[in-house]
């Protein structure tokens, strides 16, 4: 199909952009990845509870100088290992500053990476064409998006992922040739291994063993070479999990977290024992929401996975879906990992779309006019939303000439994108790009701040810090939301204990604790009648995602 450009004799900026972009696309993106992932990082609070643990963990590591041992509030935290936290620690100590851009820098800088890494094992494995595709696919993704201007560990477990399919491939296919290809895999592994565990070997070793029995013929062979690196695997993975076992506090250190995921049957009480436990089929409604909006030529993709190439990523998107399903705790970014197979599949499909039979063809055709038709309607009736009544949303709280913006690019995103999706080329597609980018950062930057901040985390640490001056808070039993421990200027002592609590109110003239209504009971009947609620439940904001409310208690001496 011939290349739809932008029509006229005399070439546009745009046009010029585009060919620009399309003869260099890895500085493209990369240039694409900065502008979506870093404006605005530090304008949304610390809200959810992993983003908030990983901040605490990585302050009081900045405290104690210990980088070994990860301790949240005092006490160890060691169900997850210690690698996002040391991105956070480089980060705070870099910078000299412990808030939500520097938490969250470190993490966007590989989403950053997440997005060459996929445009480059791509380009390596289909050409240049798949390759720039899957960088773009994976950039316009909206739960990519929502992940890597985030703290979070399954952003940083997809880099290790990639990393490590994208080098097997690589020594898979140059064998003895490239022994670094095969080193850095099993350095990838061990990566992964460091940022959540094992669960990297579910994503890893399905689409390992569908690039091996894409090519049977060379199995033995490679499968001696690539013998060698186990040991160093071991020799990158092991010493931090050795450190712990050798010290008490971290025996049986992971047991706990991996059983509650997989989810046990109690047999007291008849029930399945594990966090987020839901059912069997929870995934399957949520792929939709994982691979928006590209999950509309979910037909294409399956089309494209017919390649031999195509079947490590079929079983890297198939198995672990399968797997983690069987796992009684769900949550729907653990399948984010996910996101970069689906892209690099999707873009090999739409490179060979010309190849395809006529009804894949004519099915990608419709799917892209019905999608551009509601990019477009999406954009003009955005602005509208804000005089909807009865209605309570942060974008009906902003201007409208910043609704109006959104309005126009989502508009030319879906006009260039039908122009240009089907030609098969680059440069028709890169206006919808930028125009994405466009609306993905004004959105990001205009309106993400907008969040209502009656239950954030800071609201809660402003009313107590407007009670609590330069008092010692205490989190008795750990009853209060992460987020809001991240956001106190002051170490918290966490898991404080009846003779703890007493020594507080014995010593200290003014300190305070945070407590949940509920256990107020609990406090031993000499701390009881010591103490007054200065703020209580009412009074105190609820925290985002936490249903539970505190009240703050004086301990006078």
């Amino acid at each position: 199909m011939p290349d739809a450009g932008p029509p006229g004799r005399v070439r546009s900026l745009v046009s010029r952009f585009a060919a620009m972009a399309a003869a260099r696309p890895g500085f493209a993106l990369a240039a694409a990845t900065a502008l979506l992932l870093v404006p605005g990082l530090g304008t949304v609070e610390v809200a959810k509870r992993e983003e908030a643990r990983i901040g605490q963990v990585a302050r009081e590591m900045a405290w104690s100088g210990d980088l070994l041992l990860p301790r949240l509030q005092g006490e160890p935290r060691l169900t997850k290992p210690p690698v996002p936290y040391w991105l956070a620690w480089l980060s705070f100590q870099a910078t000299g500053r412990a808030t939500p851009f520097t938490l969250r820098l470190p993490f966007a800088l590989c989403g950053a990476l997440l997005v060459l890494a996929t445009y480059r094992f791509s380009r390596e494995v289909h050409g240049p064409l798949a390759g720039a595709l899957a960088g773009f696919f994976l950039l316009s993704m909206a739960f990519y998006f929502k992940m890597e201007r985030r703290a979070t560990i399954d952003g940083l477990l997809a880099l290790a992922v990639v990393l490590a399919v994208w080098t097997f491939h690589r020594g898979w296919a140059r064998g003895r040739r490239d022994p670094l290809s095969r080193a850095a895999f099993f350095a990838a592994l061990a990566l992964g291994i460091l940022v959540k565990g094992p669960v990297v070997l579910v994503f890893v070793l399905p689409a390992a063993i569908a690039c091996v029995l894409a090519a049977p013929s060379r199995a033995p062979a490679a499968v001696a070479d690539l013998a060698w690196g186990i040991p160093l695997f071991f020799a990158l993975a092991l010493p931090w999990y050795a450190y712990l076992a050798a010290e008490a506090e971290g025996s049986g250190v992971f047991e706990a977290e991996i059983l509650t995921r997989i989810g046990l049957q109690d047999p007291e009480e008849g029930r399945i024992v594990g966090t987020h436990s839901e059912p069997f089929w929870h995934y399957l409604p949520r792929l939709p929401e994982l691979l928006a909006p590209w999950i509309v030529f979910l037909p294409l993709a399956v089309w494209a996975a017919k390649d031999r190439r195509a079947w490590s990523y079929l079983a890297w998107i198939a198995v672990p879906v399968l797997v983690l399903s069987c796992f009684a705790g769900k949550k729907t970014y653990y399948l984010f990992p996910l996101v970069p197979a689906y892209a690099s599949l999707l873009a090999l499909g739409i490179a060979r779309l010309a190849e395809a039979p006529a009804w894949v063809r004519k099915l990608a055709r419709w799917t892209s006019w019905v999608v551009a038709a509601a990019v477009v309607a999406a954009g003009l009736a955005l602005p509208f939303l804000r005089f909807v009544p009865f209605r309570k949303n942060a974008l009906l709280d902003a201007s409208l000439p910043g609704l109006v913006f959104v309005a126009l690019a989502l508009a030319a995103t879906g006009w260039f994108y039908v122009r240009g999706l089907l030609a098969g080329r680059l440069v028709p597609l890169f206006p919808a790009v930028a125009a994405a980018i466009l609306c993905l950062v004004v959105f990001r930057v205009w309106f993400e701040p907008l969040e209502d901040d009656r239950e954030s985390a800071s609201a809660l640490a402003r009313a107590v810090h407007s009670i609590s001056g330069d008092g010692p808070i205490l989190a008795y039993h750990y009853h209060v939301q992460p987020a809001t421990l991240f956001y106190l200027p002051r170490p918290v002592e966490n898991v404080v204990t009846h003779d703890r609590l007493r020594s507080y109110v014995g010593c200290s003239p003014r300190a305070y604790c945070l407590i949940d209504p509920g256990r107020i009971q609990e406090l031993p009947p000499d701390v009881r009648s010591s103490c007054r609620v200065v703020l209580d439940a009412s009074a105190v904001p609820r925290v985002t995602s936490d249903e539970r409310q505190v009240v703050l208690l004086e301990l006078p001496e």
